[in-house]
């Protein structure tokens, strides 16, 4: 017997407006839990602090190629995966759970 409350099945949108889903497990169940972002004005602040956290995101990977040799980088990633055997299949791995 399915305890679950009753939930609205349907979402209304306008146009402009981002869905967004993101994959939740409930007791075990899988489940994606939709959520509709609210569009703020161009002209708000708080939509210009959104967009510039992403771009301070973007820009602290900027000098890495200044510090890091990434042909090295590669080749030690390589070395590390043929090093190591591969992780057992996850269906095994959520059986051992």
């Amino acid at each position: 017997m399915d305890t679950r409350r009753e939930e609205p099945r349907s979402l209304l949108l306008r146009p402009d407006e981002e869905l967004i889903g993101i994959p939740v497990v409930v007791n075990g169940e899988e489940f994606v839990r939709y959520s509709a972002d609210e569009e703020l004005p161009l002209d708000d602040p708080r939509r210009a602090a959104r967009i510039q956290r992403v771009l301070d995101l973007a820009g602290a990977w900027s000098d890495l190629d200044a510090v890091m040799d990434w042909e090295q980088t590669l080749a030690d990633l390589d070395r590390i995966r043929h090093d190591n055997p591969p992780s057992p299949p996850i269906d095994e791995q959520l059986d051992e759970l």
